[in-house]
């Protein structure tokens, strides 16, 4: 269920999403301001997948995150799951990409049938204070 594609626009607030480190935290999204991302019709496809843990590759509590706009042709969800981190090189935490952590996912899937353009927002918070909302247009193929 990994579908990192390419072809709806992206418009991420405060940061770009891409694979952006705060800390310990990281998240994998769709790409930078700008970025285009496609997605199959009626298939769950993968938008954001975020996590904030220790070098020992243990979660630090605080992650939040919510859907403050659902999609006009679809349905948006947000889920814990176990996978694998996104860290950068470098990172404390990178040793931990490896493994299956805990992590948080932002899962779209649109109408059976529709193909189009569509729309939703959600916003993540950090426990040392970061604050992301992400605006995401979608074109579902």
């Amino acid at each position: 269920m990994k579908l990192w594609s390419v072809s709806a626009v992206v418009l991420v607030g405060l940061l770009g999403a891409g694979c952006v480190s705060t800390g310990l935290g990281t998240s994998r999204g769709p790409g930078a301001s700008g970025a285009a991302v496609a997605v199959p019709s009626g298939r769950v496809s993968k938008i954001d997948q975020f996590s904030y843990i220790t070098p020992a590759c243990r979660e630090v509590p605080g992650v939040a995150a919510r859907i403050t706009k659902q999609a006009g042709y679809g349905q948006v969800s947000i889920r814990r799951a176990r996978d694998f981190s996104p860290y950068e090189a470098g990172n404390s935490s990178a040793a931990c990409n490896s493994r299956r952590v805990p992590v948080w996912q932002v899962l779209y899937t649109s109408a059976p049938g529709y193909r189009g353009p569509d729309q939703f927002a959600y916003r993540k918070a950090f426990p040392d204070g970061k604050v992301l909302d992400v605006v995401v247009n979608v074109d579902v193929q």
